[in-house]
This record gives structure tokens, C-alpha cells and sequence, in this order.
């Protein structure tokens, strides 16, 4: 299952250095999640915050992957499952052919 996760950093580290090192934490997290293939895309907002689209096999997978995320105490997420473009319209086209 595909997940869009954003969110934003509700709650600064102590020190410039701690959010440093919290930054570098989390980019290793977003390599790895990569080469394990349970990060699809990493993008950061601007004005803060970011997103995510992670795969993962179920919401108990999803939530162990997002609490490794070493930014997530300090965090608000917002997680919005995914679901295939075609694969979505088709059961809206097929719901809706008796109404037709």
C-alpha cells in the first residue's frame, strides 16, 4: 500500500546543533527507507515541513517505519493512503454505470 505523509516540525530541537544532528538523522533514515524500497519520494516544503510517499504492506508496517523516522516526536503527520489512478476511476466508472 502506497501512503502520502506530510507533515510539519510542530516542536524545535533544544539547539541549532540538535536540530543538526536531528536533520542528519533523518536524512539517513530517507536513504535508507530508499534502499529498502519503502520510500518512494522525500521532498521538503519551502516554508517547512515535507512529504513522503512510502509503500508499505500494511498500516502496523507503516506506523513501525514512521516511528523510526527520528524526526517524528517532534512532529504533526497527516497520513492519506494512496490509491492507483486507473484502479480508482474504474470502481467510480463501474459504481456509477447502473445509475446511467
Amino acid at each position: 500500500m502506497k501512503y502520502l505523509v506530510s507533515g510539519d516540525q510542530v516542536t524545535p530541537a533544544a539547539s541549532h546543533k540538535d536540530q543538526i544532528n536531528f536533520l542528519e538523522c533523518a536524512k539517513e533514515w530517507v536513504e535508507k527507507s530508499k534502499a529498502d524500497g519503502k520510500l518512494d519520494a522525500a521532498y521538503s516544503f519551502p516554508d517547512g515541513g515535507g512529504m513522503f510517499v512510502l509503500d508499505a504492506k500494511d498500516h502496523e508496517e507503516l506506523m513501525r517505519l514512521l516511528l523510526n523516522f527520528p524526526l517524528r516526536p517532534f512532529s504533526n503527520l497527516e497520513i492519506r493512503p494512496l490509491l492507483d489512478f486507473n484502479t480508482s476511476a474504474n470502481i467510480t466508472i463501474e459504481a456509477l454505470k447502473p445509475f446511467v
